[in-house]
């Protein structure tokens, strides 16, 4: 048993904030099988909650989530002294918008749909994280 807690220790953990549940469902899964811990929301007033409670090491944000502009919400992460150092990736449907999305803070922007390999390669290298 302890075992098993000492490897999650060293898991990063990830939030993930879209309101497509068959998206977060999935790339929940594909996330924990290449060795990540994920925390999912679909309802942006969860997010600043689940950010304190979980601590985690990189956000995934949909640009539009419940008619809210997610990147306002990585705004306000990259504004607070206590979330500036998550890394966010922002991803959007609406591939135009990377030309008006203005100076939200993301370290990544990424266009749906994306192939999972490549969230992958992003998601490690913000994490700087190597399967154990």
């Amino acid at each position: 048993m302890r075992l098993q807690a000492t490897y999650l220790e060293f898991m990063p953990l990830i939030l993930i904030l879209d309101d497509d549940q068959e998206f977060l469902d999935i790339l929940k899964s594909y996330l924990q099988n290449h060795g990540f811990e994920v925390v999912t929301a679909s309802y942006t007033a969860d997010i600043f909650i689940l950010i304190q409670e979980h601590q985690p090491r990189l956000i995934i944000l949909d640009f539009l989530i419940n008619g809210l502009n997610g990147g306002e919400i990585c705004s306000v992460i990259k504004k607070n002294p206590q979330t500036v150092a998550i890394p966010v990736i922002l991803m959007s449907a609406f591939d135009k918008l990377i030309y008006s999305l203005g100076n939200y803070g993301y370290d990544v922007f990424l266009s749906k749909p994306f192939d999972l390999t490549t969230i992958l390669i992003h998601v490690k290298n913000l994490t700087h994280h190597d399967e154990l």
